[in-house]
């Protein structure tokens, strides 16, 4: 293991953290923001259940939100939508739970008058109704798109190698979409470039 005099809040001290739990108060989504960027809004929507749900049973299924932060860059506004889809311990297929989350987004993102992306680990398969939600709303499925066959690392060992996706709206122009190898989890990181 690598020990290092430097704190994390040290190594991100050019960035602004914003949280948003979907769990109690300790378990949820964060999204960093370089603090050069002009932040015009930012909050969450639930998508599947409540705040304050608390599940019975299995605590895959607490309720999901997703977390929006809105930026002015070189005069226009965009936002980037992040993202943790419902855990059932069923699997990545469709449910009709699953179904509701992908229709709550979409009623989300029909209200946003700007570009945006939408990405995080949907815990779908790409061939799920779900997904193709998403995509009938007019959002490109950049791992679809750019034959992207896995989003995990070696540390994750079961089938079904897809998770996370990247959707970016109509108004932006990608130059770079990749998987990058560095595996600091069983989710790989996802590199997009974009233009405005």
């Amino acid at each position: 293991m690598v020990h290092s005099r430097w704190s994390i809040s040290e190594l991100l001290s050019d960035y602004s953290a914003f949280f948003h739990p979907h769990l109690l108060n300790t378990y949820g989504l964060m999204t960093l923001v370089k603090k050069n960027l002009s932040i015009k809004e930012q909050g969450d929507i639930f998508v599947h259940r409540e705040r304050g749900y608390l599940p019975q049973g299995n605590v895959g299924e607490h309720a999901r939100n997703i977390q929006y932060v809105t930026m002015e860059v070189d005069g226009k506004l965009f936002t980037v939508i992040n993202f943790h889809g419902l855990w059932n311990g069923q699997g990545k297929t469709d449910t009709e739970d699953r179904l509701n989350q992908s229709r709550n987004i979409v009623s989300f993102l029909e209200r946003l008058d700007h570009p945006f992306v939408l990405c995080g680990d949907f815990n779908l398969l790409p061939d799920t109704e779900s997904v193709h939600l998403l995509e009938q709303a007019g959002l490109r499925n950049l791992i679809k798109e750019y034959g992207i066959i896995s989003t995990r690392t070696s540390y994750y060992q079961k089938p079904g190698k897809y998770a996370d996706y990247v959707f970016p709206s109509q108004g932006i122009q990608v130059k770079d979409f990749k998987v990058l190898p560095e595996e600091v989890s069983d989710h790989a990181a996802l590199q997009l470039e974009i233009q405005l």
